[in-house]
C-alpha cells in the first residue's frame, strides 16, 4: 500500500489505519442505530402527548389529523353533557394509524343527527364517511375516508346518561277549550308546562281555572281593538251584577281577571281599532304588570300605544309554529323540531304553537316526554321571550 505522495507505508503504519477504518464504521453504525431508535421513541412519545391532549396532532397536514378533528369536531357540535373520549390507536394494512374516538350520545335521539352533520362536514373537505349502525349493539360506527385510507374511526354509543345541552322550549296551545275537562286535567297530571291563548269570551271557570292557576298555567290573552269584538257589546250585555251598564274600564277589569296568570297581551286585527278603547285595556294591562307581545316589523300605532303606556315589549323571533299539523303528522313533525334545537347553527330555543282543535292531547304529551328525554329544557313562555328596550 502505498500513501499519496506514492511512498510504501510500513506494516505498522498499515495496521493503524485499519484499525482506524473500523472505528470511524463501528461510529457509523452506532449513530445509525441510535437514530433509529430515538426515531422510534419520538413517535411513541408524540403519540403519547397527542393521547393526552397536550398536542393535537403529530401531524398537523396529514388526512388522519383532519379526519380526526372532523369527528371530534362533529361530537362537540352537539353539546353534550359528556364529552368526546378518544381511546385507542388502530392499523390498517399498508397504511398509517388512526384514532377510534368514542362519542357517547343520548339514548333517545337518532344517530342520523350525527352521521348527517359528519357527511356534510366531510363533503367539505373533499373525504368519504361511511356509517353503519348495529341496534344490537346500541352503537353507529363511522369511518372516515381518503384516497383509500381510513383517516379516524368514530363510534357513538347510545348512553342513557347523556344528554342535550342549552335546548329549551316553550309550548303554547290556542283554542284550549275545544279539548274536554278530563284531557285538559291529564295535561296537567303530566306535568307538562304550558301557555294558553285565552280571549275574552272564551275562559275557564270554577275548578278548571283553580287546576290551571295551581299548575302555575300562563295565559297569553288575545284582544280585540274594539268593542265589537266583545261578547258583552255585540249582545248588549254589559251589565254588572246591580244591572248597571259597565264603563270599557270596569269591562276590561272583569275580562283581565277571567283569565289565571295573565302574562302577555296583544291585539286581533281581524276587527277595526278603537284607540280610545284599546289604550283602556293598556292601562289595566299595565296595571296588572302585563306585558305586550310585538308582533309587527314596523310599530303601528298600537305598538306605539303600549311602549308608551309603560308596558314591558316583548317579542319572540324564533317561534316555531306548528299548528297547523294534526295528529297523524305530529310524529313526523318531530324529527324537523329535532332538527331546529340540535344541528348547529340553530336558536335552540322555540315556541312550539299547538292547536287544540287539530291535536290529540296524548300526542303533545309523547311528544313533551320524548323531548325531556334528551334533555330539552322546559321554560315558561314568558322565561323565553325577550324584552325589548324599544322598536
Amino acid at each position: 500500500m502505498t500513501n499519496v505522495a506514492g511512498r510504501r507505508l510500513s506494516r505498522a503504519e498499515r495496521k493503524s489505519l485499519k484499525g482506524g477504518n473500523k472505528t470511524i464504521i463501528t461510529l457509523s453504525l452506532t449513530l445509525i442505530l441510535l437514530c433509529l431508535i430515538s426515531g422510534k421513541l419520538f413517535k411513541k412519545d408524540i403519540q403519547r402527548l397527542w393521547r393526552s391532549g397536550i398536542i393535537s396532532s403529530p401531524d398537523e397536514t396529514s388526512f388522519q389529523a383532519l379526519a380526526d378533528s372532523l369527528a371530534r369536531r362533529t361530537g362537540l357540535e352537539f353539546q353534550l353533557s359528556d364529552s368526546v373520549v378518544v381511546d385507542s390507536l388502530l392499523d390498517q394494512p399498508g397504511g398509517p394509524i388512526y384514532r377510534r374516538i368514542h362519542i357517547p350520545w343520548p339514548k333517545h335521539l337518532p344517530f342520523e343527527f350525527y352521521a348527517h352533520r359528519l357527511r356534510k362536514l366531510c363533503a367539505e373537505n373533499q373525504l368519504s364517511c361511511d356509517c353503519v349502525e348495529s341496534s344490537k349493539e346500541r352503537q353507529m360506527t363511522c369511518f372516515i375516508r381518503g384516497n383509500g385510507l381510513i383517516g379516524a374511526l368514530a363510534v357513538v354509543k347510545a348512553d342513557g346518561r347523556i344528554k342535550l345541552k342549552g335546548r329549551e322550549i316553550a309550548i303554547v296551545i290556542k283554542n284550549l277549550g275545544l279539548w274536554n275537562n278530563d284531557d285538559i286535567l291529564e295535561t296537567l297530571e303530566a306535568d307538562l308546562l304550558f301557555a294558553y291563548i285565552g280571549s275574552p269570551n272564551t275562559f275557564p271557570t270554577g275548578k278548571m281555572k283553580s287546576a290551571l292557576e295551581s299548575a302555575g298555567i300562563i295565559t297569553i290573552l288575545e284582544l280585540p281593538r274594539e268593542k265589537t269584538g266583545l261578547v258583552e257589546f255585540r249582545d248588549k250585555k254589559n251589565k254588572s251584577k246591580r244591572g248597571k251598564d259597565l264603563s270599557v274600564r270596569e269591562l276590561w277589569a272583569d275580562i283581565f281577571e277571567r283569565h289565571p296568570n295573565i302574562k302577555a297581551i296583544y291585539f286581533d286585527k281581524s276587527y277595526g281599532c278603537d284607540l280610545a278603547f284599546v289604550k283602556a285595556a293598556i292601562s289595566q294591562a299595565a296595571e296588572n304588570n302585563v306585558a305586550f307581545i310585538y308582533k309587527n316589523s314596523e310599530p303601528d300605532e298600537v305598538d306605539s300605544l303600549a311602549y308608551s303606556g309603560g308596558l314591558d315589549i316583548i317579542r319572540f323571533d324564533g317561534a316555531k309554529n306548528i299548528a297547523d299539523f294534526d295528529n297523524l303528522n305530529l310524529e313526523e313533525t318531530k324529527a324537523e323540531l329535532l332538527a331546529e334545537l340540535i344541528l348547529p347553527g340553530k336558536p335552540h330555543k322555540l315556541i312550539l304553537t299547538f292547536d287544540a282543535a287539530k291535536t290529540d292531547h296524548q300526542a303533545i304529551i309523547r311528544l313533551y316526554d320524548s323531548l325531556l328525554d334528551i334533555g330539552i329544557n322546559p321554560k315558561s313562555y314568558i322565561d323565553l321571550v325577550d324584552t325589548l328596550e324599544s322598536f
